[in-house]
């Protein structure tokens, strides 16, 4: 039985690490903040971190979808910016090497959306 440190250097991309190996088959989530939330006691790796209301969108017409969820601004959005975020175990990465406990993270602010329809 081979141990980890009897091994050759060993390497690792940081989705194997984090587990997230498999097929991704929801594309990027679209969303507008639309609010904020005060939280004067939250979980100690989330001290610090700004928590903003969004409301996820459809691509093509940017239309409600869904409810509004709490989410953390790793990109410094403000009400009213088009972003994009992810959900689930996903949404901790942005934080590392903190580990939070969240759902949402957004990722990025939307300059623009152009979609080109093939004819």
């Amino acid at each position: 039985r081979k141990r980890i440190s009897d091994s050759p250097v060993l390497r690792f991309t940081a989705s194997q690490v984090h587990g997230l190996e498999r097929d991704w088959k929801e594309p990027m989530k679209l969303a507008k903040v639309i609010g904020t939330v005060v939280a004067s006691q939250k979980y100690e790796t989330l001290e610090g971190a700004k928590l903003l209301i969004i409301q996820p969108l459809t691509w093509e017409e940017k239309k409600p979808m869904g409810k509004p969820e709490v989410a953390v601004d790793t990109v410094q959005a403000g009400i009213g910016d088009y972003v994009f975020y992810v959900e689930a175990r996903e949404a901790s990465l942005p934080l590392l090497p903190k580990v939070a406990p969240v759902d949402a993270s957004i990722v990025g602010i939307v300059d623009s959306i152009d979609i080109h329809e093939e004819k």
